[in-house]
């Protein structure tokens, strides 16, 4: 793709960021021309329609409050549906598929299960929401209650949640390693233990 004017208005996806002072749009229009190759490029005669789809693009997907890694689903979806039959999608069809998520119900088991694999660094979420608003309803009440009585609340924290933007799921902290026998260390350990969130919201609950 060649360096265009990019007159639109400043956003998170028009401005330059990150070491190498890429263009998120830009980035996203060369992505999807790699998804569909030959078939994205001839949908643009000229550098101007690409600026004006950069400027659409950019200003839907900030509207909808759709994040980097949400664009990063949603590509990855289309990646899974590849076939003769898939052509690029629609601005708003492209945004559903960044906010895809298992339905409400499922999301629910989803968190409960994946709460108690984070444990032991073995998680695995569909989609960040799911992990914030698990942290959210809190991680020892979640573990305790059923979809029948806490339906209503889980998916009111869950549609808040999804309403906005999602920071990553936070990688976890390595575990911590002590020799039996070194008080100074296993302490230094155990602070390290209770800095951690899912230790924190535990805690907060139990002591309630």
């Amino acid at each position: 793709m060649a360096e265009t004017t990019l007159t639109v208005a400043p956003n998170a996806w028009t401005k330059r960021t990150g070491t190498e002072k890429i263009i998120p749009i830009k980035t996203l229009w060369g992505r999807l021309d790699g998804i569909f190759p030959g078939l994205w490029r001839t949908r643009f005669p000229d550098e101007l329609a690409i600026e004006n789809w950069c400027r659409e693009w950019a200003e839907g997907l900030y509207e909808e409050a759709v994040t980097f890694a949400m664009v990063k689903t949603g590509l990855e979806a289309l990646r899974r549906r590849q076939g003769p039959d898939q052509y690029p999608p629609s601005l708003p069809e492209f945004i559903a598929l960044c906010k895809a998520i298992p339905d409400f119900e499922e999301a629910f088991y989803e968190a409960q299960k994946q709460s108690s694999n984070r444990e032991y660094g073995e998680d695995s979420w569909s989609h960040p929401a799911v992990y914030w608003a698990a942290l959210d309803f809190g991680v020892y009440e979640l573990r305790q209650t059923t979809w029948k009585a806490s339906k209503t609340r889980w998916v009111r924290i869950l549609s808040n949640r999804l309403s906005g933007p999602c920071s990553p799921i936070p990688k976890l902290l390595p575990k911590p390693v002590y020799k039996r026998g070194d008080p100074a260390t296993a302490q230094a350990a155990m602070e390290q233990i209770k800095s951690m969130p899912w230790f924190r919201v535990a805690g907060a609950v139990g002591g309630a």
